[in-house]
């Protein structure tokens, strides 16, 4: 489960610093908006990546307050897996939302911008993964911490 939740928590990062930070995050990603100086003025100064980005912190928190449960003792309440799991679902559903709509709102002609559409894909399609298999844990009716700090 730890891994699991650290595996999300840094492709939501990477993802969202993608669009957030002027340093090049990990992979292609970085190196295209330094590459695009207008894109990367286009996409920070909309809307949409503001909610993106408000919804990543809000999936970040409740990553990390999952994980706190689980080093607590010695299983995780199911309710409060949960609850987590699928408000982190929610956000990400929410991020990939506003991103498909900063996107959209780019101009078609401005360069990079595919090159950008297949590297968020690929980055949301891991978080997707990761969530999956946080539901499937959840599923049951004990979930052992020891399980989620293995996992």
């Amino acid at each position: 489960m730890k891994r699991i939740l650290i595996a999300i928590v840094f492709a939501v990062v990477t993802v969202m610093s993608f669009f957030a930070a002027d340093v090049p995050a990990a992979g292609n990603a970085g190196t295209m908006m330094q590459k695009h100086p207008e894109m990367k003025k286009e996409i920070m100064g909309s809307p949409q990546h503001l909610l993106m980005m408000a919804y990543h912190n809000n999936v970040v928190t409740f990553g990390h307050v999952l994980n706190e449960m689980a080093e607590q003792g010695q299983t995780v309440p199911v309710d409060f897996a949960r609850t987590t799991i699928a408000e982190m679902r929610r956000g990400t559903e929410e991020i990939e939302k506003y991103r498909a709509q900063t996107m959209r709102n780019l101009p078609t002609d401005m360069e990079g911008g595919r090159d950008v559409h297949k590297v968020m894909d690929q980055h949301l399609a891991k978080v997707k993964t990761n969530l999956r298999e946080l539901e499937g844990l959840a599923k049951g009716d004990r979930i052992q911490s020891q399980e989620v700090i293995k996992h």
